[in-house]
């Protein structure tokens, strides 16, 4: 995995000066920070907020209408770089989280196609997910009726 520096002189690039300028001002409402890896994930002013750092810039996902990168992503990220701290593993679960649904599903696939063990549990858990879905579902209708 690549190393990359962020600096509040990168975040700062990366957002504009107006989405530098609003988050500055929410880093103190930034709270539960974690970071693993490339993710760091917190709730600012309670919002819930996941932030994704990339060779090619910051990813964030929040629950605001803002498009694009948000202030509260760009307070997230100013918090975790002024504790100045970096978990020395990344949390997988977070990191898979963030990826590509399909991708997801291509890449576990081929892991599986390369393992029939893995593959005859994974269809098994993902048909008994269904069954599940599908019996909640029912529960809810005849609860309804």
């Amino acid at each position: 995995m690549a190393i990359i520096e962020v600096s509040e002189d990168g975040v700062r690039r990366a957002a504009g000066g107006e989405v530098f300028g609003q988050a500055k001002e929410s880093v103190d409402k930034v709270s539960g920070l974690r970071a693993g890896g490339p993710v760091i994930s917190a709730t600012v002013a309670g919002v819930p907020v996941s932030v994704r750092i990339r060779s090619d810039g910051i990813a964030g996902e929040c629950e605001c209408p803002t498009q694009g990168l948000c202030a509260h992503a760009v307070a997230a990220v100013l918090a975790w770089v002024r504790a100045g701290t970096d978990a020395d593993e990344p949390d997988l679960f977070e990191v898979l989280r963030m990826q590509d649904p399909d991708w997801l599903a291509t890449r576990l696939a081929e892991l599986a196609a390369a393992g029939p063990a893995l593959a005859e549990r994974l269809l098994a858990e993902a048909e008994d997910g269904q069954a599940l879905q599908d019996m909640a579902g029912l529960r809810g209708a005849r609860r309804r009726a």
